[in-house]
């Protein structure tokens, strides 16, 4: 008989909580994926702390495509810059320049503006929701040491467990219901006998 020690009770339990986790963290993912595409939602991480403190490092914001017409001062603004950077300041300005909208940004951090007047004639995208810290969690989940950590505890859980070598009790034990088979065995031999006796045929005279 096999038998499993706390320790791979442990890491099995461990390994059930980490599949639940990714099964759940799939499920979201998916739905968050179905909301962008259908809204045009997007997910920001702060990486620096240039809006601090009103967002500060780490933070997972939410965006929302806003037209050049829709954006006012003092929204939080996210945009690419023309060397393929997203930035993610709050509105100073708008310029119209040769048919163009110009936006002017600035860090809550910062003293000084943008160096860069970002072009949003074409629209951007504000902020509409953030959360403090969250975006380092995801972060997280997604270096390798996380994804080997949780492979490790599902590899453990299913490595079947050492048989466990029987000691004299079980020995004893065995014994004693070997002993019990041998009667039993008997027994059922001598019933054997006795139902081979009754089974006879009944001589009935036809008289």
């Amino acid at each position: 008989m096999s038998t499993s020690t706390p320790a791979r009770r442990i890491a099995a339990t461990a390994a059930s909580w980490v599949v639940n986790v990714i099964a759940v963290a799939g499920v979201a993912a998916t739905v968050v994926a179905l909301v962008a595409l259908l809204t045009g939602v997007r997910p920001v991480v702060f990486i620096s702390g240039s809006m601090s403190p009103t967002i500060q490092t780490g933070a997972l914001a939410l965006t929302a495509p806003v037209a050049a017409d829709g954006i006012e001062e003092g929204d939080v603004i996210s945009v690419t810059r023309a060397d393929g950077v997203r930035v993610t300041h709050r509105a100073v300005e708008l310029v119209a320049q040769d048919g163009r909208v110009l936006l002017v940004m600035k860090g809550d951090a910062n003293t000084d503006v943008d160096a860069e007047r970002y072009d949003v004639t074409d629209g951007a995208d504000r902020v509409i929701w953030h959360v403090e810290g969250a975006g380092s969690v995801v972060g997280s989940l997604s270096t390798p040491w996380i994804v080997v950590g949780a492979v490790a505890l599902v590899l453990i859980a299913l490595i079947p467990g050492k048989r466990a070598r029987p000691t004299a009790d079980d020995a004893d034990a065995a014994g004693a219901g070997a002993a019990d088979d041998d009667a039993a065995g008997a027994g059922a031999d001598d019933a054997d006998a006795a139902g081979a006796a009754s089974d006879a045929p009944t001589l009935v005279g036809a008289g």
